[in-house]
């Protein structure tokens, strides 16, 4: 029974994220085109995102001991796992239309500071950061957790200086104040006190 449960319940969880996730993807949504910068990187991120899955399920069912699986780190991972799926879509939500996989500059594109983006600058980031890590605790994987801090965190982090740079060329001094009010990640509560009537 001790090595049944967390299988069961690794299971029906790891098949409810796949159906969420493509779900999400075939989603069909209002979008308006632009030109994109370092398209590179949505496939490296996409590739670890499932190179870490895989190695965190392999980890999980071939080399850890059932036993001793911590339903504390694997009940951590699920809040996180869960934080990152809400910050995610309420992300895709706010942006509508300027939603984007890529980093991708339209000619109308405007700067929005509502939602998370008056709290972080890249919300969606900390999301999928939280979702990837919240999967490889869930799974009790530290190597998988180890491939993902590697490369797919310095992937994000390149992302990010990418389209700061792309977004201070387009908007200029919109965005420079902006980036000034609120914080690249984490929403440190007194920095975003300012922005709280935008």
């Amino acid at each position: 029974m001790d090595t049944v449960l967390p299988l069961i319940i690794v299971n029906v969880v790891l098949a409810a994220m796949l159906i969420e996730r493509v779900l999400e993807t075939f989603a069909r949504r209002e979008k308006t085109e632009g030109v994109l910068r370092a398209a590179w990187t949505f496939w490296i991120m996409t590739i670890v995102y499932i190179v870490v899955i895989w190695v965190a399920v392999i980890d999980f069912l071939y080399f850890s001991n059932h036993a001793n699986y911590n339903y504390v780190v694997a009940g951590g991972g699920l809040v996180l796992y869960f934080f990152g799926l809400i910050v995610r879509n309420w992300c895709i939500r706010v942006l509508g239309k300027y939603w984007s996989v890529h980093i991708e500059i339209r000619k109308s594109h405007r700067l929005i500071v509502k939602g998370p983006y008056k709290y972080s600058r890249h919300p969606a980031y900390l999301a999928i950061a939280a979702e990837i890590v919240g999967i490889c605790l869930f799974l009790n994987s530290y190597t998988a957790f180890l491939i993902a801090l590697l490369f797919f965190m310095p992937t994000i982090v390149h992302r990010i200086y990418t389209e700061e740079r792309e977004m201070v060329s387009e908007l200029g001094q919109e965005y420079l104040a902006y980036r000034e009010r609120v914080p690249v990640f984490f929403p440190f509560p007194k920095r975003c006190k300012k922005t709280s009537g935008s």
